[in-house]
């Protein structure tokens, strides 16, 4: 829980985009950046997950002035890349160093 006035005390910031984006859409951009096909199954939605849902900056922005300067796609590039040097190309998952 936010206290401002209470010194010493945390402050919890949600951070991610401010456009919902479907996770079919996101599966189907990471599977373009890996350069891999995506497999997916698909399973009946759970009664209790919510249909959409998406980060409201306006708390961060205003403490902080923070704003994402990432898209999606290129966030998820980037992570492509780090994960194919150092996991391979081949995306097989090896011993950490």
């Amino acid at each position: 829980m936010d206290h401002p006035g209470k010194a010493g005390a945390a402050r919890i910031f949600n951070l991610g985009g401010d456009q919902p984006t479907p996770v079919r859409d996101m599966v189907a951009l990471l599977a373009e950046c890996l350069g891999k096909p995506a497999h997916i199954s698909l399973s009946p939605l759970p009664k209790t997950d919510v249909l959409s849902t998406w980060a409201s900056l306006d708390y961060v922005g205003e403490v902080l002035g923070w704003r994402p300067k990432t898209s999606l796609k290129d966030g998820l590039k980037i992570f492509a890349t780090w994960f194919k040097e150092y996991h391979g190309s081949d995306g097989a998952f090896r011993k950490t160093r």
